[in-house]
């Protein structure tokens, strides 16, 4: 059984318009990459065991923030797998003092801070008695 914690509330990122957007992209090109990051509303953002968030002895949360959202039915091993982030292979410039050359490194670079998100949350606390009650949406497509 597993409590996930849920971003509730709206970035504020998702509240520019394309002309902002724009503006942000002209200061820095890194910003488009860094928009489609940006955590979103229904976001999962921890799994936790069950109660953790939901029981009589929940452990508190910002409500103006989060949601807490239970789901009895699916294990805590398997709720896990929901509050991955997703990386994409990138490459960054070193430069060698010794050779007095630079070569390209493989690291990896976030992508999106959330893969999954939790649609219909509306409830700070909600409690939900089967898998249907739950719209589970892969941003990934």
């Amino acid at each position: 059984m597993a409590d996930f914690l849920i971003y509730n509330t709206e970035h504020w990122m998702s509240k520019l318009s394309q002309e902002q957007i724009d503006e942000y992209t002209k200061k820095d090109p890194d910003f488009p990459r860094q928009y489609a990051a940006r955590i979103m509303k229904g976001d999962i953002i921890e799994a936790q065991p069950d109660g953790f968030y939901t029981g009589d002895k929940a452990r508190k949360f910002r409500t103006d923030v989060f949601a807490a959202v239970a789901c009895p039915w699916i294990k805590l091993e398997d709720a896990k797998k929901y509050t991955e982030k997703v990386y994409e292979d990138a490459y960054a410039l070193v430069f060698d003092e010794k050779t007095m050359t630079h070569s390209a490194v493989p690291i990896k670079k976030l992508s999106r801070k959330r893969r999954w998100n939790i649609e219909n949350v509306v409830d700070t606390k909600l409690i939900l008695k089967s898998s249907d009650e739950l719209t589970l949406v892969d941003k990934l497509g």
